[in-house]
């Protein structure tokens, strides 16, 4: 079976490795106040901001659940002053984006299961009508293909088991000075590892963090690219189904939304060759992730094109 859908997507391939070396090496023994989870978290943080050219301004934290710490901020930050903004108010309103001065806190997602991308541009320009307020981006559906703009972008947060390809009960917190000088949530107030951090999917993360590292980042973006292009252009020529985003500067590279009058028959043939894709609304959603090899996507593209 190949699982194409966004999350929880397809494992990485090496995960499997990787949890046995853990239970090797006892990981799931250690105590979260003990030096030797201090030394492990501090080493796959730098790993991640290495990959990820984090700049030394922002720190790392993983968290059991990156979602609660978003939510758990804007809880804070109260009604008035606190929101989350989708791509249908950004791009519909680009002048205002729907956020301004008064907003102490605005969040956005990078990526958007509807198969858009929020260019660098919007983000910048995001970060002129939000002013002194901070900007929080999930970048759960964009990493590690997506680069940041980490001088607009006060936090970005995420969930490793879409774009790393790892099981469901990790993420990570990322923040810079302003953030941490104006934020109250309790998540981000301790620094210490959190109790409940599950640091065998810290030692894991770590693994998979490694192999890509091997690879080369340049490498995973360009085949992202390849395989996102590979179904685009058969989207583009296709009589039954067709990309979901039109424009293409706002189309995800990372996740793939194609429209069809009939969804179920869509879903069958993709059942009936053992994959699992993720359907919403009148979309079928197709993950593109390090996850998926270059192959599982040409045979991806060779069972859509068959569809008629």
């Amino acid at each position: 079976m190949i699982n194409v859908q966004t999350g929880p997507s397809q494992l990485f391939h090496s995960v499997r490795d990787h949890v046995r070396q853990a239970l090797k090496l006892r990981i799931p023994e250690l105590l979260p106040s003990g030096d030797e989870a201090s030394e492990l978290v501090q080493q796959t943080a730098r790993q991640l901001r290495e990959l990820l050219t984090i700049p030394d301004s922002h720190d790392i934290l993983f968290v059991p659940d990156a979602h609660h710490f978003i939510n758990e901020t804007i809880r804070v930050a109260g009604d008035n002053h606190g929101l989350w903004l989708t791509h249908d108010h950004i791009f519909s309103d680009r002048d205002r984006h729907g956020a301004n001065n008064t907003n102490q806190l605005v969040a956005v997602r990078h990526t958007e299961e509807t198969g858009t991308s929020l260019p660098q541009d919007e983000l910048v320009r995001l970060r002129d009508h939000v002013g002194n307020g901070l900007i929080a981006a999930d970048v759960s559906l964009a990493w590690p293909y997506a680069s940041l703009p980490f001088e607009v972008i006060d936090a970005a947060f995420l969930e490793f088991h879409y774009g790393f390809g790892l099981p469901a009960g990790l993420g990570a917190v990322v923040t810079n000075e302003r953030w941490r000088k104006q934020d109250r949530s309790e998540v981000t107030a301790n620094r210490s590892i959190p109790a409940s951090l599950n640091l065998t999917w810290v030692s894991v993360l770590g693994g998979v963090i490694g192999d890509m590292l091997s690879r080369g980042i340049i490498t995973i973006r360009r085949e992202t690219e390849y395989k996102s292009s590979l179904i685009y252009h058969l989207l583009d020529q296709h009589h039954f189904l067709h990309p979901a985003v039109g424009d293409k500067a706002l189309r995800s590279r990372t996740v793939i939304a194609a429209r069809a009058a009939d969804l179920k028959r869509v879903q069958e043939e993709l059942r009936k060759h053992a994959i699992s894709a993720g359907f919403t609304g009148d979309s079928v959603v197709f993950a593109n992730f390090p996850s998926h090899s270059k192959e599982q996507y040409e045979r991806l593209a060779d069972i859509l094109s068959a569809i008629r």
